[in-house]
């Protein structure tokens, strides 16, 4: 055998032992494992589970510790120091158990890097001055949250998809919460108040973001690169959007500012490829450098998107920016004036009013008589608006065609009153109003007509017409035996133009023969009221 051939073997040999003393040293090796059991008063810190407690000399690298149990039934609080149960430590905690009322102090990394796969954090878990990271990068999938959050609490955590919030104190979502979690959609607490900076980073999976009334304040780059997110409606207490809040937001297609909102920082919105259009209040008084409309290029410059159009409010930050960086600017205070009113009595305890307005205002108000006066938002629950150009053809509310909108609320109003109706232009509530009266629509209490259709061979029924005045909000029917057909005027097709209720009603026929039956209407003020009778024959 040769020099070169007896060093290869030589080499083979060798790589063959190491091989076996690294397997055996791996495997070898029986992972100790047990569970722990907390009660009030005890202090835990990493490394303690060992000969102290559980007689074992066991290396502290090859701890596993699967199932925890705190039982906080006493005065005293449960401690649970920096890493004490961290995945670096201990190894895969599986299960995370937690009774009693008593207080729970957590330090910075208690549970990271844990199996811990779902849990439900209690009100009486609180965090030690400073904590963060504290169930950072575990294997989470869902968590229900009762207690308050510390920075970067989930951060890492790919596999969270679902969180419930039920502490209905909660303020504020911490820096880095859910930082690059993986979220399929978060509903923010109304007690919310603040987004801090970067509570959603790049949470990639992200669809849909629920912001509720009471939001004031979304930190910077709290939502970058969050770019499965569609839409997003702000709420009305929204002041202001931090730098790079939805930088890379790429999927982002509809976007609706609210009004009152007052600050939009550097880069909120940079990168959001999808977004063609924004339309800014204006309330807003500060928008921060290529906020929207910009986008960067791999060697990091800043490029504009094509055609990218900003709606707005003349004399605003909206105008301005519009202005200042090229972009299209279309202006949304061209008209102003209320241009008519049409009504939908439905006798319960809200009535549709449909209002007619030239341009796309800010609010609407309506004035009683009595002083009593009501303001409708943009976004309110209670109002639905279309927008149409000069043509009568609806439009998106935001086309450059847009001549006129049409508001419809819901509101209760006095009847027999007088309205002055007037809108919100640019910031500004116009002099000019619109009277508006009631009464007028009330007045007609009248049946105008009641017909049937051809009788002839209905052995079961017959088709019957009646139309009355917009004043009637109720029809019966009478028939020879005393029983009775009732129907409401939201039942009944209203004729805006006349101002007339149409009831299609089916009478049941009683026998062969000449058939009859009365007809009473019913008006808020007067009550019930015979106005006719109808007969048929029936062969």
């Amino acid at each position: 055998m040769g020099f070169n051939m007896k060093k290869r073997v030589r080499i083979i040999l060798v790589i063959i032992v190491i091989f076996v003393m690294i397997t055996t040293n791996v495997y070898a090796y029986d992972y100790p494992t047990y569970d722990v059991t907390l009660n009030s008063g005890d202090v835990v810190k990493a490394y303690q589970y060992s000969e102290e407690r559980f007689n074992g000399e066991y290396d502290p690298e090859f701890k596993c510790v699967k199932t925890v149990t705190i039982n906080a039934l006493g005065e005293e609080p449960i401690v649970i120091k920096e890493s004490a149960f961290s995945g670096s430590v201990t190894r895969q905690v599986e299960s995370l158990i937690i009774n009693g009322t008593g207080k729970i102090i957590l330090s910075s990394f208690a549970f990271s890097y844990t199996g811990i796969t779902d849990i439900d954090i209690p009100s009486n878990v609180v965090f030690e001055s400073g904590a963060e990271c504290v169930f950072e990068a575990s294997f989470l999938r869902r968590a229900t949250i009762r207690s308050d959050l510390c920075p970067a609490m989930f951060q890492e955590c790919y596999s969270l998809n679902y969180v419930n919030f039920l502490n209905p104190n909660i303020k504020k979502i911490p820096a880095n919460c859910f930082d690059t979690c993986g979220l399929l959609s978060i509903t923010i607490p109304s007690s919310v108040t603040e987004i801090e900076d970067g509570a959603f980073y790049s949470t990639f999976y992200l669809e849909r973001v629920n912001l509720n009334e009471g939001l004031e304040s979304i930190g910077n780059r709290s939502f970058e690169n969050s770019n499965s997110i569609k839409e997003l409606k702000f709420p009305s207490t929204l002041k202001s959007i931090g730098e790079k809040s939805f930088y890379e937001t790429s999927s982002l297609v509809k976007l609706e500012l609210n009004d009152g909102l007052e600050t939009i920082g550097e880069n909120a919105f940079l990168g959001c490829r999808s977004l063609k259009s924004v339309t800014i209040p204006a309330s807003v008084t500060s928008i921060g450098e290529k906020a929207f409309g910009y986008y960067t290029t791999e060697k990091n410059e800043y490029k504009k998107y094509d055609g990218f159009t900003i709606y707005g409010y003349r004399g605003t930050a909206a105008e301005t920016y519009a202005t200042e960086n090229g972009f299209t600017f279309i202006p949304l205070d061209s008209v102003s004036s209320v241009m008519g009113v049409t009504y939908t009595p439905s006798w319960s305890s809200v009535n549709d009013y449909s209002f007619s307005v030239d341009g796309r205002p800010l609010k609407l108000q309506v004035i009683e008589a009595t002083g009593a006066t009501r303001t409708f938002s943009r976004h309110a629950s209670n109002v639905v608006i279309k927008a149409y150009d000069e043509q009568g053809n609806e439009v998106h509310d935001t086309s450059a065609d847009l001549a006129y909108e049409v508001w419809t609320v819901k509101t209760r109003l006095t009847p027999n009153s007088s309205l002055k109706i007037h809108a919100k232009y640019d910031n500004v509530w116009e002099d000019q109003t619109y009277d508006f009266s009631i009464s007028t629509l009330y007045s007609d209490t009248t049946l105008k007509s009641a017909e049937l259709a051809e009788t002839s061979g209905k052995q079961s029924a017959v088709d019957c017409k009646i139309v009355t005045g917009s004043g009637v909000n109720k029809v019966r029917i009478e028939y020879e035996d005393g029983m009775t057909t009732t129907v409401n005027s939201s039942m009944a097709v209203l004729d805006e133009t006349n101002m007339t209720y149409t009831y299609n009603l089916s009478v049941k026929t009683r026998h062969i023969g000449e058939n009859s039956f009365k007809v009473y209407i019913k008006t808020p003020t007067d009550g019930w009221k015979y106005a006719t009778t109808l007969t048929y024959t029936v062969e």
